[in-house]
């Protein structure tokens, strides 16, 4: 196929690496030649202008470390951030030189942890996985942080991190708020720690299939959900009424106009008479 002059295709390891950013208890390291395992730098810098180059490390690896498989450039890296930064996990990216040299990157991480006293972690993806499964794959990979508390609250999961979908989650958490008078103890788009990642037991809202595996591994641990992607006034109804009826609680009755609302008022009436 020709070459895309215009734009690069966004893979997983973008999908993961948005989520990523956003965690400020965690630095990544990119193991690549020159940071350039992830493609579309400069969307990325857009999004994370604070972030992208405080927290992100590069391997640097040169043609001698590709030909004979090396990989002390890795450990010299952690040795770097090791020294420069505070942050509790190191997250190893993925790339494409993985597959390419055929490396157990869990073993790398084990043996890490294991020689740099680390708290590191990876997510696996195939070299051709596109972005949904990148994804699927970050909110699947949180299952094993997560710290379930006994609360009132609700936790928000789901989409890709971009400003569009920022403001559908503070959309739905008002809407909760106003209708069911429930706050948000998780919002996925909204967490900046992962060692702080406590869970409501009480209900998840799902905003997109990405986080649906998520949501039915902590369903067998007794949380339910709901799939809440739409705002719609129609849906909204229906979305509301099912959240209602898992909490058990009452919600505002929306009225697309004051014909609705005197309408039920006469009906009161009636009943009472």
């Amino acid at each position: 196929m020709p070459l895309n002059k215009y734009g690069t295709f966004i893979n997983a390891r973008i999908a993961i690496f948005q989520h990523i950013l956003l965690l400020k208890d965690v630095v990544i390291l990119d193991c690549s030649t020159s940071g350039h395992a992830v493609y579309n730098y400069g969307h990325l810098s857009r999004l994370f202008c604070r972030r992208i180059d405080k927290t992100t490390y590069s391997t640097h690896f040169n043609e001698y470390d590709l030909a004979l498989g090396r990989f002390d450039s890795v450990y010299q890296a952690i040795d770097e951030i090791k020294k420069n930064e505070k942050s509790k996990f190191l997250f190893l990216m993925p790339t494409s030189l993985n597959a390419i040299l055929g490396t157990d990157i869990d073993a790398l991480i084990a043996d890490i942890k294991d020689k740099k006293k680390i708290d590191a972690f990876t997510i696996s993806v195939d070299l051709n996985d596109d972005f949904y499964k990148g994804e699927i794959a970050f909110y699947s990979s949180l299952l094993p942080y997560i710290h379930i508390k006994e609360s009132l609250c609700y936790n928000l999961i789901g989409d890709e991190v971009s400003h569009a979908n920022q403001i559908k989650h503070q959309k739905i958490k008002q809407l909760l708020k106003n209708r069911l008078n429930i706050e948000c103890l998780y919002d996925s788009l909204d967490f900046h720690f992962l060692s702080h990642l406590n869970f409501s037991n009480r209900i998840n809202i799902i905003t997109s299939q990405s986080a649906l595996p998520l949501a039915k591994e902590l369903f067998k641990k007794g949380i339910p959900f709901v799939f809440f992607n739409s705002l719609d006034k129609n849906e909204e109804e229906k979305q509301m009424k099912e959240i209602a009826k898992i909490i058990q609680t009452d919600f505002q009755v929306f009225f697309q106009d004051n014909d609705e609302y005197i309408k039920l008022q006469f009906k009161n009436v009636v009943q009472m008479t």
